[in-house]
């Protein structure tokens, strides 16, 4: 009976064992199936994703490295540019001595560490360099390419980098057109250009990637590892590569990715590679972990489907549908659910994947995070960089770059303005006789008056175009009226006192005006005639405003024709001095003579003093000038004594440009004691306009020749502003009343009244009293109803040379 049961309860058992196999080879075949599918997908999905991930940080880590390349020359450039600029600003008009040329050649040495070698060639063939080198036999500056590409223009020219011979550091020269007194030239710079090299070697690149610099012909001009320096690109041995001649972009070719990236300013390119077996690394050890964990996967799952079948398929319904809706998220889903045994293997291997890989992509969105705040900091530095190219370091005005490109824009759009262009009268004085600080303080000044003037009318453009000279945009204009009433109103404000520290400055401005379209279509013809204009407005009165007209410029032609013949008078024996005596009203004889510089330009003729004292004023070398006549006068009274017996005075005229000189006194002393040191026979005469100048200096150093014991007289008396306050103020022994009151005077009692009681004035005040420019007897007996103590003028005798005063004096002793 136990044996019969026993074997049917073993047959019921087996039959339903076989019943439940048979479910069970169901379930396992669909789990498979879904395993496979879920293992397959996923391997796929992961593999892929992190093999274009791969893909996406090396293209970003190229533009990274490529915008910080970028960043780094715009700046490193902007900053060599400052550098070749400062130079250009301090040789500007200097006298071309070595240890000037030198201490600023060194000066860039020692504050800027980039700087290698500082040089300057001028026009001659003369070579200055620091540190100091010996220059090779036959070596002429002026054949090397940094000196033609910027000589005569007011551009920053660079080279392209290349190996220094000395060192082998990776350099580049840069250059600017310089001009000094009396001589140009190109002032230039090696410069290291290692600090690219470093931010290859500091970038986030990959160590199994290569990333060089190349110029356009291939060449490596750097390399993050420093070995494939020298060489060519073409050393890749890739044929496709060869052939393509890309600039920027990517290639992909059977040995692996190459981007591409051009360096603007130069004709640099960015190169990396990355080979084929690094980009798919990553995807390949996805593939051939996940191949194992499916393996593993459906290992178990064939294990277990018999005894978990119905446990099985919802947890891996949940985890399918868990990893079909990670897709298109930022991040991997994490299955919530409970399992057992493998299903929880499974579950947890998917969740240890997904945190993985979610990791790794906050890891991703903070890197590309950091990209964008860097990316933000370079912008920010590039405009920066960017303002300062357009902005004058000094005032915060646009400069003559903004100024240029704003004029052009105007043109290219056929916008009618008017260019004004000015500068500050004798500005420079204020340099040689206070320093550098307080003409800085006074172009700040005045650059904030220019620029609020301009703002008031809304759509002006306002520049400081370098030293003091300034220009004014005034698009779209009304009238004449309209531009001129402008500038009549910027002169205004900068005739406005300043006031610095303990000191009080009066300054003018001569404006040029000039057209467009009605005077010139180019740029560079609005403002030489607006230059034009300005010098005319300069020549005239200074502090005056002059439109641009046409017959000006022959004017300047004649003008720089003079000025160039000026330069070179005194070397070719032009200038001579003619004297005209001084007759004594009361013995009518002759007390003395004013010395009078005479020129003889070859070809040009006689040139009277009118013309060309203002321009040898403007261009200082009146100082030369100066110099010769006292020399020459003092001879000739030397001459003349030893001839005659009789120190006869000398009267000499002194310009306002001489007087600012700062060793001005050192200088006639000097000459002075050289003929013996009569300073009581020297008379100097100044002008009415150094009357009126409320300069300090200037009255000290009138007050300290007359300590030496010359005589100083104030020359045209009543043409212009004289006061009998100025007389009072100043050290001054005599007056001189001018011809033309002289004459108003024969004709007007009024007038003979008024000279008559200002004669009486300056005898009680101790002042000598000459009377130019007597042309009758009717004139020499007025002056003498009046009580004048000397007279001079064509009445007595026109101004002669030495040899014909000579016979004059040698006539009146027989």
């Amino acid at each position: 009976m136990i044996c019969s049961d026993t074997v049917l309860y073993f047959e019921v058992l087996g039959e339903h064992m076989r019943i439940k196999w048979t479910l069970v080879k169901k379930i396992q075949l669909l789990v498979l199936i879904i395993l496979l599918v879920i293992m397959g997908l996923s391997q796929f999905i992961i593999s892929r994703y992190v093999t274009l991930d791969t893909r996406r940080v090396f293209q970003e880590n190229v533009a990274y490295t490529s915008n910080l390349l970028q960043k780094n020359i715009e700046v490193f450039f902007q900053e060599a540019a400052l550098s070749l600029r400062y130079i250009e600003e301090r040789y500007e008009g200097q006298v071309p001595e070595e240890a000037y040329i030198r201490e600023y050649l060194s000066l860039q040495q020692e504050t800027k560490d980039y700087i290698i070698n500082s040089y300057i060639a001028f026009d001659d063939g003369s070579f200055y360099s620091e540190p100091s080198s010996d220059v090779p036999v036959g070596f002429d500056p002026r054949v090397r390419p940094w000196y033609g590409t910027v000589y005569g223009t007011n551009e920053v020219g660079w080279t392209e980098p290349y190996a220094d011979i000395v060192t082998g550091e990776l350099v580049v020269t840069g250059s600017v057109f310089v001009q000094m007194d009396g001589t140009t030239g190109v002032a230039g710079m090696d410069i290291r250009f290692e600090r690219l090299v470093d931010v290859l070697a500091s970038g986030r690149m990959a160590d199994s990637s290569v990333v060089l610099l190349v110029d356009n012909e291939g060449n490596i001009i750097a390399d993050r590892d420093g070995l494939m320096t020298g060489g060519n690109i073409t050393d890749f041995e890739d044929e496709f590569l060869d052939e393509s001649g890309l600039i920027t972009g990517s290639i992909e070719t059977k040995h692996g990715l190459y981007l591409f990236r051009r360096l603007n300013q130069t004709e640099l390119r960015l190169v990396a590679f990355m080979p084929h077996e690094v980009l798919n690394a990553a995807g390949r050890q996805i593939r051939f972990t996940m191949t194992w964990v499916m393996i593993s996967m459906l290992l178990i799952g064939v294990v277990m489907a018999t005894i978990v079948a119905k446990q099985v398929t919802g947890p891996i319904t949940k985890l399918t549908n868990t990893i079909h809706e990670s897709k298109g998220r930022n991040d991997l889903l994490l299955y919530e659910g409970k399992g057992e045994d493998e299903i929880k293997t499974l579950i947890d291997s998917y969740n240890s994947l997904a945190m993985d890989i979610n990791i790794h992509q906050k890891d991703l969105l903070k890197l590309s995070d950091e990209l964008m705040i860097s990316e933000r900091k370079l912008q920010a530095q590039y405009d920066h960089a960017s303002k300062l190219a357009y902005r004058d370091y000094l005032t915060g005005m646009p400069n003559r770059i903004r100024f240029e490109k704003e004029a052009r824009e105007m043109i290219e759009g056929g916008v009618q303005f008017a260019m004004l262009f000015f500068d500050l009268d004798n500005f420079k004085y204020i340099n040689d006789t206070y320093g550098h600080h307080y003409g800085d303080e006074v172009l700040s000044v005045l650059a904030e008056r220019i620029s609020g003037l301009a703002l008031e009318q809304g759509h002006m453009i306002a520049a400081r175009l370098g030293g003091d000279e300034f220009g004014i945009l005034f698009p779209d204009y009304k009238t004449p009226e309209g531009f001129m009433s402008f500038g009549s109103s910027l002169q205004k404000a900068i005739r406005m006192p300043i006031f610095i520290e303990e000191l009080e400055f009066f300054i003018t401005a001569s404006i040029g005006i000039s057209l467009f379209p009605e005077d010139a279509a180019t740029y560079e013809m609005l403002m030489t005639n607006a230059d034009i204009a300005m010098y005319e407005a300069k020549k005239r009165t200074k502090d005056s405003v002059n439109r641009y007209k046409a017959s000006q410029k022959e004017a300047l032609l004649d003008r720089v024709n003079i000025e160039t013949r000026l330069l070179k008078s005194l070397e070719f024996n032009e200038m001579y001095v003619c004297y005209q005596p001084l007759i004594d009203c009361r013995t009518s004889e002759v007390e003395g003579f004013e010395a009078l510089i005479r020129w003889s330009a070859e070809g040009l003729g006689l040139i009277f003093p009118d013309v060309f004292i203002p321009i040898a004023e403007h261009n200082h070398y009146i100082n030369d000038i100066g110099e010769f006549v006292l020399m020459e006068s003092l001879g000739f009274q030397q001459r003349l004594y030893e001839r005659f017996g009789k120190r006869y005075e000398m009267n000499i005229n002194v310009s306002a440009i001489q007087l600012h000189q700062v060793n001005f006194v050192e200088d006639v002393r000097r000459v002075v004691e050289e003929f013996g040191g009569h300073y009581e026979a020297v008379n100097l005469e100044v002008t009415e306009s150094i009357a009126l100048e409320e300069d300090l200096m200037i009255h000290d150093k009138l007050t300290a020749l007359r300590k030496l014991g010359m005589s100083i007289s104030l020359d045209d008396f009543g043409t212009g502003y004289s006061s009998f306050n100025h007389l009072l103020k100043l050290s001054l022994t005599h007056m001189k009343i001018d011809r033309s009151i002289i004459e108003e005077a024969t004709s007007k009692e009024e007038v003979h009244q008024l000279i008559k009681g200002l004669v009486a004035f300056a005898h009680k005040i101790d002042l000598k009293v000459v009377a130019e420019g007597i042309e009758d007897e009717r004139m020499e007996s007025l002056i003498k109803q009046m009580g004048a103590d000397y007279a001079q003028g064509y009445y007595y005798l026109k101004p002669l040379t030495e040899h014909d005063i000579v016979r004059y004096l040698e006539n009146r002793h027989h």
